[in-house]
């Protein structure tokens, strides 16, 4: 893609059908607010695009954004891969056992 289509940065992400909301502090009181929908117009989620999240499973960048210290950077492409494929381990509950 870099070499083919002239990008400068592509990266992996996986597609999510979640909701968002963020969690705001007013006096005593949590509330929250939608960070990516709008609760008057909801979609249900299987009839919703969803969004693309980076999921570190690679990045490639032309040298010079390497140099400067970006993985990103100038013309951004993004490679989706499946969700089964996508694996997120962080901690020992990750493994399967």
């Amino acid at each position: 893609m870099i070499r083919e289509e002239g990008y400068d940065s592509v990266f992996s992400v996986v597609r999510r059908h979640q909701f968002r909301w963020s969690e705001i502090q007013k006096g005593v009181r949590e509330v929250t607010e939608p960070l990516n929908l709008n609760p008057a117009k909801r979609p249900r989620r299987q009839d919703w695009d969803g969004e693309l999240y980076e999921n570190g499973s690679f990045y490639f960048a032309k040298r010079h954004l390497i140099e400067m210290g970006y993985l990103q950077g100038g013309k951004m492409a993004y490679y989706e891969m499946r969700a089964e494929h996508s694996v997120d381990i962080d901690v020992d509950i990750d493994w399967p056992i």
